[in-house]
């Protein structure tokens, strides 16, 4: 019995299993399937609020989580729609819609467009 040894770079293994999956029709893996998650400490500095509100949206379960250890870190993706939806509007944009939407609002005779 003979044994034949192959050393292959992990660039090659990889083009190989791409390879596989391409004619397996298979769909291939991708980071952008899987949710991205960041620590509280990051979130709490791209969105500029304080750690508690975020601990605080935790408990109440309003955005997605998970622990790592003794960490909390929130689904990157579901924290930004929350902040998104929670934004108030100018005034500026929201008469912007009403008119493309052919609304001309008046305040109390205040503003007449």
């Amino acid at each position: 019995m003979q044994l034949t040894f192959i050393s292959l770079t992990p660039d090659e293994i990889r083009r190989i299993f791409r390879e596989e999956f391409k004619r397996a029709g298979c769909r291939q893996p991708t980071t952008a399937d899987q949710p991205k998650y960041i620590p509280i400490p990051e979130a709490a500095q791209r969105h500029g609020v304080s750690k508690s509100y975020l601990y605080r949206l935790s408990s109440d379960r309003t955005i997605s989580t998970r622990r790592v250890g003794k960490s909390i870190q929130f689904d990157a993706q579901e924290l930004e729609d929350h902040f998104n939806k929670t934004a108030k509007r100018s005034q500026a944009a929201i008469d912007a819609d009403l008119k493309a939407n052919g609304v001309f609002p008046t305040l109390k005779g205040k503003r007449h467009v």
